[in-house]
């Protein structure tokens, strides 16, 4: 899947259900292209190490960022010691604000899974198979929106699944007849196929 469907939700669910998922990291949580010794770069959520047995985050400069365990909101806020945050050398790459001196990195509940699917995608595997996604599963859904569909008339589960199956339908049908005129199957196989089956 692309990186609109890397969510702490969508990540736990494939991680509960046990699914092998390969979820492209999200742009905020992609390591710079830059290291930090030899760019003028802002820090990004890459930078901070997340340590999952004490649940906090660890910055370049060795401080940790800590979460409010009694906080009942949906997101999670990691906040590092504004004192600590003043005095950083690195302070102009990792906070502009004048208010705010301490940096605060916010996530939600799932940052174990994140953490988990980021590490995974960098391996050598999983890019081999994530590669394949652009010729199996990109040129079809690019074919019928070139095709003119581009929203669902209908509403509820079961109507949108009924209108794409007949989208569908007529994707295949369309490319079934292009591979017959074109002779890159010819109609004697497929009877020849059949005949074996």
């Amino acid at each position: 899947m692309d990186n609109g469907y890397f969510s702490g939700s969508n990540l736990h669910t494939v991680e509960r259900h046990e699914i092998d998922a390969y979820i492209a990291t999200d742009k905020a949580e992609k390591p710079a292209a830059d290291d930090l010794e030899s760019s003028d770069r802002k820090f990004v959520k890459a930078d901070f190490a997340y340590d999952s047995e004490a649940d906090v985050f660890i910055c370049p400069a060795g401080e940790k960022l800590v979460t409010n365990p009694a906080s009942k909101s949906k997101r999670k806020s990691y906040r590092a010691n504004k004192t600590v945050c003043r005095e950083c050398p690195y302070r102009r790459n990792c906070s502009d604000s004048k208010k705010e001196a301490g940096r605060v990195i916010r996530t939600d509940k799932f940052e174990k899974a994140r953490q988990a699917m980021n590490k995974k995608m960098e391996t050598a595997g999983a890019k081999a198979i994530y590669e394949r996604r652009k010729v199996i599963a990109e040129p079809p859904f690019g074919q019928i929106k070139e095709s003119g569909f581009r929203g669902f008339s209908l509403r509820s589960k079961e109507k949108v699944s009924a209108e794409f199956s007949l989208v569908c339908t007529a994707h295949n049908i369309k490319k079934f007849v292009k591979a017959a005129s074109t002779r890159s199957i010819r109609l004697e196989d497929l009877k020849e196929a059949k005949k074996a089956a």
